[in-house]
């Protein structure tokens, strides 16, 4: 009940404020205020102060409030990217050291993912000459560079035998006869086993491996990958597997049929290995 007649008089003093202040403004602005009126007129201000004090003090602390939330919810959200970023730095680590077991485990010193590479559209394709080259939408203001290696989906199709500015034509595994022949390994256990990519048998749709020497059991379905040896190519892009093997006419080295890890036919998008990171 007490505090009920507290509000009423603060009310009963505001409206009188606001009389009083409507009563002094409608005096002529340019008449000299008597002393009844200046004391009216100090003490309407003062009251309205001090009744609109409390209304100040309160929208301030809302006001503090908002800002505290709003800081708080900062706060929370950097502390959750904090703790997505430790996850993902063990994620990494987990993953680098994955790679390096799985290097060593089949003698592979490189791997794509420590390539810079460049991501690039096929735009044009001649149904004459399919399987021999392709056009793509990246060129020398790229950074690409005659001789680099094209891959789909992690696997090599090819490399970049023509540029311009920005397109560049790639001579696929495919074509009938290729520039130079590719230097191949063999993953068998801890053995490393070489071997000459020579041609592409389109009859079979398999390449041609020839030049092993090594007296080691070579099995259907060994990976084969590039050696890094003796060409442009980065050691440890997949190439195919072991389809069939025979040995030359003489007996003496082992031909070999690779199956390709891509299929030439439906190639829409490429990656070229530009360099190391």
């Amino acid at each position: 009940m007490h505090n009920n007649r507290k509000y009423i008089v603060l009310v009963i003093l505001f409206i009188v404020a606001f009389l009083l202040c409507l009563t002094v403004s409608s005096t002529k602005s340019n008449r000299k205020l008597t002393f009844v009126e200046s004391v009216v007129k100090d003490s309407t201000l003062f009251i309205g102060r001090v009744v609109y004090a409390p209304f100040g003090f309160v929208k301030d602390k809302i006001n503090d409030f908002r800002e505290l939330i709003n800081v708080k919810k900062k706060y929370n959200k950097i502390k959750k990217d904090k703790d997505k970023i430790e996850v993902y730095k063990q994620e990494i680590k987990t993953l680098k050291q994955e790679i390096n077991d799985l290097k060593e485990l089949n003698g592979i010193d490189e791997v794509l993912s420590l390539y810079n590479y460049k991501n690039a559209t096929v735009i044009a394709r001649n149904y004459n000459t399919w399987y021999n080259s392709l056009t793509i939408d990246k060129g020398s203001k790229n950074g690409l560079k005659i001789g680099n290696a094209v891959t789909y989906n992690g696997i090599l199709i090819g490399k970049i035998s023509k540029l311009s500015n920005f397109t560049a034509e790639v001579q696929l595994l495919s074509a009938d006869t290729l520039n130079n022949n590719i230097s191949v390994e063999l993953i068998i256990d801890d053995k490393e086993v070489y071997g000459i990519l020579t041609r592409y048998d389109s009859k079979d749709k398999v390449y041609i491996v020839e030049g092993i020497t090594d007296d080691v059991k070579i099995e259907v379905g060994t990976k084969v990958i590039t050696s890094g040896l003796t060409d442009s190519f980065k050691k440890g892009i997949i190439i195919g597997e072991v389809d069939d093997l025979s040995t030359d006419s003489f007996d003496l080295t082992r031909i070999l049929k690779v199956k390709p890890a891509t299929n030439f036919d439906d190639i829409n998008y490429v990656s070229v290995i530009i360099g190391e990171k």
